[in-house]
């Protein structure tokens, strides 16, 4: 259950603005990293987001960049046909329609390819 409650605006945004435009059934990749030493705001450790970093948003560490190029890894060797599904990464098994359709292996590779490298540069 998530600690963020859908207030009035949100519901306004979504009849407005999204509920005639995305599709009943949507699978959303993407990820929520942070380092919280970017923050500089005097107020972080009591600010909105605060009870989130680290547990929301994990905190971006060299293992997290170590299971997401192992998750990688083991996607695009399943994907190629060379391994069972993988288990490094939470939710993986979602994907599991897609192993047949060749065309859409590029987009399901693009996140983790792009965090891998947004990564690197951090490195």
């Amino acid at each position: 259950m998530s600690e963020y409650e859908i207030n009035s605006l949100d519901t306004r945004i979504w009849e407005e603005e999204l509920d005639d435009f995305v599709p009943p059934k949507v699978f959303d990749a993407h990820v929520h990293i942070y380092r919280w030493a970017f923050d500089l705001d005097p107020n972080k450790a009591t600010g909105p987001f605060a009870k989130g970093i680290g547990t929301m948003f994990p905190e971006v560490t060299w293992e997290v960049a170590e299971e997401v190029d192992a998750a990688l890894t083991e996607l695009e060797s399943w994907l190629a046909g060379g391994s069972e599904m993988p288990t490094s990464w939470p939710g993986l098994e979602a994907l599991a329609p897609a192993l047949p359709r060749k065309g859409r292996h590029g987009a399901i590779l693009l996140p983790f390819r792009t965090l891998c490298a947004a990564i690197e540069v951090a490195r």
